[in-house]
């Protein structure tokens, strides 16, 4: 139980986050935890007889009390193997890089610009039915949604950040079917 949970302080997050507030800082962490609690892994893998579909809630429980300046976060068992191997399956990026970052989109962008490239500058095709999975867009949004709506303001976003971000379609008749990312690092 002890290795599942782990505690966060307001201070350790002022400092990560460069936040000057303390109390902004105790804040923040506890709307991430809250966040968090309600957050699921989704994994998908392919059977014999079918896709196989399983869904890990990411967190047990959430804990803080007022005035304590700390969150403790306990982990779900099933969601401990993913995060024991965190370093080696996961794309790391300097919280800086990530700071203010409104939507979900964005988030998923950036990180699979930083895993699809070690280097400041990319370039990167894509199916956009892959793309639309790896998002989770709404299965309502045709391609030409996909881009008007997740797309461009993603890029959008990324870029007030200092990033440079292209893209191209490639059609297949009237449709389109792949998506070419180019982008540089600020």
């Amino acid at each position: 139980e002890q290795s599942r949970t782990i505690k966060i302080s307001a201070k350790e997050y002022q400092k990560i986050a460069g936040r000057k507030d303390r109390r902004n800082a105790y804040r923040d962490i506890i709307e991430i935890s809250e966040t968090l609690i309600k957050k699921q892994l989704t994994i998908k893998s392919n059977t014999m007889t079918g896709t196989k579909k399983t869904v890990i809630n990411w967190v047990a429980a959430v804990e803080y009390e007022t005035g304590r300046g700390e969150v403790e976060i306990t982990f779900t068992d099933k969601i401990m193997p993913y995060l024991c191997a965190i370093e080696d399956r996961f794309t790391a990026y300097a919280l800086e890089e990530a700071e203010g970052i409104k939507s979900i989109y964005t988030w998923r962008m950036l990180e699979f610009l930083t895993s699809w490239s070690t280097k400041k500058e990319g370039r990167r095709k894509i199916s956009i039915k892959d793309y639309k999975e790896m998002m989770e867009t709404p299965p309502s949004h045709k391609n030409a949604d996909t881009i008007k709506r997740i797309i461009e303001p993603t890029i959008a976003e990324l870029e007030r950040k200092g990033w440079t971000i292209n893209y191209e379609k490639t059609k297949t008749g009237r449709e389109i079917t792949h998506i070419t990312f180019t982008w540089r690092k600020p």
